[in-house]
């Protein structure tokens, strides 16, 4: 990993702990760690100035969004102190004052205005602040999506006595989930000598955040024995078809649900790319969202069918790496080939950085998923396993190619009825029909959500929870507790 280290919690103080302490890791999705990535750039979905210095109204804004992007171009490091809304509402929660109090001393009473109470106060807050975003890492990742998670768990384990006490797991989600695999192993290593008494972890994902814990469990030779058990939350477990069709449309509606007056997800579709040669441009330098494309294992349709059909002789979904990197029916390179010269630099033109950047990082995906993941033992599950995933919600679920020679117009947003009674709405943008069907959580489709290759899993459906909301949701944290309980209260393995 480029930038600085992961914190590693070593040093005095640990918590009053009970006799047999459990850590609990919350390992976030794709985007979902703080990172600064250069001087000019920083990824903190807690900070609306910080992500609107993303949006790109030039050319050379573009290029330098790609730069910082880059993995290979630009380190990282991780924004090190807690949001000003986590700050406020770690404060207000007097569960969790009493929780680090613990460790940091009893609060002093709560100065009304100017005066000698200020000081003991002040330094009171700081204490709490780096309990829970340094000493527990809770910083490195967006309070926005983790918090209430972290909150509730915080809450469910250790309003007695610290028995589980949570950690983040932040990381560069830019690089190969497999190197973030090696760096969740030495993380689960120094939490769990941080905690002495402990000998296991729980473990609990969200989205991306699964493959990180899966290739570290795949490639790592006893860390299952650190784990009691993991929870994985909307996991696209082998892939999502709008990592792909995304190179066809962009990010944009009517591909995708995009409202009129929905900012914040327009301004995220803006700094991804809201056409298909911007987002081909970011995405060139980005091994780990490159691994969420349907993988070779990506399971067929709901009652038979491809996820892409229109494909050329001889092209083969189970080989769908060599789809993808061809000139072919469905092949990438073309996509990213017109968006090196759309939006690359004089020397990435010239030196075909952004198509080169692109061949190496697909290979890695192919690579983690046929080798890593598809030869590992349970293809990298934790034997003690539990999948939480949504549906209900219109999810791009399947495409066409060569689906019709006319650009795209709002009359080509149609809707349709298939043959299970699900309604599909399908979106045409040139020779490409993506369609959307009810089936997934918004993002990830649920025949990849439920992890199939999971066996023995112990599963629960929600509806219509989005893929980035699942833990606004008081009920889906609930059921995440669950299981952890469960998990924690089995015999160590």
């Amino acid at each position: 990993m480029t930038g600085e280290p992961i914190q590693s919690h070593e040093g005095e103080g640990s918590d009053v702990l009970t006799s047999s302490c459990t850590p609990i890791i919350v390992v976030p999705g794709v985007m979902g760690s703080r990172l600064r990535l250069g001087a000019s750039r920083t990824w903190d979905p807690d900070s609306k100035l910080s992500m609107f210095r993303w949006v790109a109204l030039t050319t050379g804004a573009t290029q330098t969004n790609r730069h910082a992007f880059s993995v290979s171009q630009t380190p990282s490091s991780f924004v090190d102190s807690l949001d000003g809304s986590a700050g406020a509402a770690i404060l207000s929660n007097d569960l969790l004052n009493k929780i680090a109090q613990r460790q940091v001393g009893p609060a002093p009473p709560a100065p009304s205005g100017e005066g000698p109470g200020l000081g003991p106060w002040n330094l009171y807050v700081e204490a709490l602040m780096g309990f829970f975003g340094q000493t527990r890492n809770w910083s490195t990742v967006a309070w926005g999506y983790y918090g209430p998670l972290l909150m509730a768990l915080e809450g469910a384990f250790n309003s007695a006595m610290t028995a589980c006490p949570v950690y983040a797991f932040g990381y560069d989600w830019r690089q190969s989930n497999a190197t973030s695999g090696d760096l969740f192993k030495t993380f689960v290593d120094a939490t769990l000598r941080n905690h002495p008494t402990a000998t296991q972890c729980l473990v609990v994902t969200h989205s991306m955040g699964g493959f990180v814990v899966r290739a570290a469990l795949a490639t790592n030779s006893g860390l299952a024995s650190k784990i009691r058990g993991v929870v994985h939350t909307v996991h696209p477990s082998t892939g999502a078809t709008v990592a792909y069709s995304r190179f066809f449309s962009g990010v944009a509606a009517p591909v995708e649900p995009i409202g009129t007056f929905d900012i914040p997800a327009t301004i995220l579709a803006t700094i991804l790319g809201q056409t298909a040669a911007e987002y081909a441009y970011n995405m060139s330098g980005l091994p780990g969202p490159l691994q969420l494309l349907p993988s070779q294992v990506y399971p067929s349709l709901d009652g038979g069918g491809q996820w892409l059909g229109g494909l050329g002789p001889g092209q083969d979904l189970g080989a769908v790496y060599s789809v993808y990197g061809s000139n072919g029916a469905g092949g990438l390179v073309q996509p990213v080939s017109f968006a090196q010269t759309k939006w690359g630099t004089d020397d990435e033109r010239a030196t075909h950085d952004v198509a080169s950047s692109f061949d190496t990082h697909l290979e890695e995906a192919r690579v983690f998923h046929v080798e890593t993941l598809g030869k590992a033992t349970r293809v990298g599950y934790h034997r003690d396993t539990a999948v939480l995933y949504s549906t209900g919600l219109p999810t791009v679920y399947s495409m066409r190619l060569n689906a019709d020679d006319e650009p795209i117009h709002p009359s080509k947003h149609f809707t349709t009825t298939d043959d299970h009674g699900a309604t599909v709405a399908t979106v045409v943008r040139s020779t490409v029909a993506t369609a959307r069907r009810p089936s997934g959580d918004g993002t990830v489709p649920d025949v990849s959500a439920r992890c199939p290759g999971a066996t023995n899993a112990e599963r629960e459906t929600f509806s219509g929870l989005a893929h980035s909301e699942v833990f606004a949701n008081d009920t889906f944290n609930r059921r995440v507790i669950f299981h952890l309980k469960r998990m924690q209260q089995g015999a160590a393995t």
